[in-house]
């Protein structure tokens, strides 16, 4: 039996960006064993999924930051642990992050080599070869995921698009719900310049529920900032976990939120998505092959810019490219999707 191993560490979103590749290795190789290193917060979002054959849990203490070199090391160490491998894919981001992967024995290793980064040696037997810079980039992320087990194959590319359909029990009867995910954080980041103002997500509430919608807020227990949602609205604001989440967003007409992991999330359970994007580019990280899904941003000639502090010196509130981005606008393109 052929053993394969996908390596991920990573947030909700970047977990069900990884899902088509899992498909794609699964279909080309059903009777290889599949296993999928992790972080413990993306652990969750796999269990009961028939593309994976082993989920296992990079412990999170070797993950942070403080952890250093040190701690990435020793979580290639426990994917070494588990033996030799036909093949192994690396979708962690940068030379060091993948630097300990030399521990692994595996036939064939594939992985991103960002050309401008300075390297004291090639990891890979199959690099992708790519530009770190993700304002230039054009292919999205989960494609280069699915170019990187092309790149060992040879093989075609099945036409997968996420799926967590997994988590879910009984088949879409959406309600008239739409639900609002104002949070962009996760558990090694919040970026706040990804983040539509909070007071704009109650706004849109307080024009949906005037619509006749039963309107969700979900995501984090402090995603609006100390805000209260509109009158009439459901608040499930760190309330749910990760099943809940799909279930309601399954069950739901649509979701608005920022680019983020549960934009992602709702694509993966068959939930028509707007994402907002500013900072972030919608090439590289927003819909994936869901026909359902659409992006929203402004335009302004700084984006994307991938800052974690808004530069721009412009009369509106920072970050200028998430408030450049109106209440009406959003409310008028959620209606057309609808």
């Amino acid at each position: 039996m052929k053993r394969i191993a996908v390596v991920r560490t990573c947030a909700l979103g970047d977990a069900v960006q990884c899902t088509p590749l899992l498909q794609q290795i699964k279909a080309d190789e059903p009777g290889a064993h599949l296993q999928f290193f992790t972080s413990p917060n993306a652990r969750p979002l796999f269990e009961g999924a028939a593309f994976v054959d082993e989920v296992i849990q990079l412990r999170e203490e070797w993950l942070s930051i403080r952890a250093g070199r040190r701690g990435l090391w020793r979580a290639w160490w426990e994917v070494a642990c588990h033996g030799p491998l036909d093949a192994m894919i690396s979708l962690e981001s940068t030379w060091m992050r993948n630097a300990g992967s030399v521990l692994v024995k595996a036939q064939a290793k594939a992985g991103l080599s960002f050309v401008e980064a300075r390297k004291p040696f090639e990891l890979f037997t199959h690099p992708l070869r790519i530009t770190g810079d993700s304002r230039k980039v054009e292919c999205h992320a989960s494609q280069q995921y699915l170019n990187l087990w092309l790149g060992i194959t040879k093989g075609t590319d099945r036409g997968f698009g996420y799926n967590m359909s997994h988590l879910l029990d009984g088949k879409r009867e959406a309600r008239h719900r739409i639900c609002l995910a104002p949070g962009t954080g996760n558990v090694f980041a919040r970026i706040s310049t990804k983040q539509w103002p909070t007071s704009f997500f109650i706004a849109l509430g307080e024009y949906l529920i005037a619509d006749g919608f039963e309107v969700v807020y979900v995501g984090g227990l402090h995603d609006l900032e100390g805000l209260k949602p509109p009158s009439g609205a459901v608040d499930q604001l760190g309330k749910t976990n990760v099943h809940d989440v799909a279930a309601l967003l399954h069950q739901s007409l649509a979701m608005v939120g920022n680019d983020s992991g549960l934009f992602h999330l709702a694509q993966a359970v068959g939930c028509p998505a707007l994402g907002l994007f500013g900072p972030t580019s919608a090439r590289f990280t927003g819909a994936f092959r869901s026909p359902n899904a659409r992006t929203l941003s402004a335009s302004l000639a700084c984006m994307p810019c991938y800052q974690s502090e808004c530069a721009l010196e412009d009369a509106l509130p920072k970050p200028c490219c998430m408030n450049a981005l109106s209440v009406e606008r959003v409310h008028s393109e959620l209606m057309s999707m609808l």
